[in-house]
């Protein structure tokens, strides 16, 4: 299953065609079950069908309604996604943020903002949120901030040398 399916809850039906990878009729059957009752839950399950078969567009606005329905981290950090695919750095940037105001702890949405923030060119920004990812555990941040960040100063050191010259400066 794709990880946008796995341990989640899917009806079964659609569950069974993604599985086979019958996207277009899992689809359609999202579809038909959201046009007889529209959930938070089945909009996101839609999306995330769109986003599998790169439909961004369809993706991001069934995800935008399923968030007017039921504000979710999942569907922040999917969305954030979706965004960052379509080169929406600002707007991917903000839903990794919303995502990160409901599960402070997720290193992947850590990740995914230093992305946003490498993109819009907020460098510093990009450099010190893939230092945190790598500090709370991500695969892929280490390596990122080695190839990208040459010369970076952490975070923690910036404060340290600011706090240092404000005690040399009230000397």
């Amino acid at each position: 299953l794709p990880e946008e399916f796995r341990g989640k809850e899917s009806p079964n039906q659609i569950k069974l065609l993604v599985q086979k990878q019958e996207f277009t009729q899992a689809i359609r059957t999202a579809d038909s079950l959201l046009h007889k009752k529209q959930s938070a839950e089945l909009l996101y399950v839609r999306a995330n069908l769109y986003k599998i078969t790169q439909r961004w567009s369809e993706a991001h606005q069934d995800y935008t309604k399923s968030l007017a329905m039921k504000e979710s981290f999942e569907v922040y950090l999917r969305r954030g996604i979706v965004n960052f695919e379509m080169t929406r750095y600002a707007e991917a940037k903000n839903d990794f943020n919303s995502a990160l105001h409901i599960s402070p702890q997720s290193a992947q949405a850590v990740f995914m903002r230093a992305g946003a923030n490498y993109n819009l060119k907020q460098f510093t920004e990009a450099c010190d949120d893939w230092s945190l990812a790598a500090r709370m555990g991500h695969s892929q941040a280490d390596s990122l901030l080695e190839t990208k960040c040459v010369g970076y100063i952490p975070q923690y050191v910036r404060n340290a040398q600011q706090s240092r010259q404000k005690h040399i400066d009230n000397i």
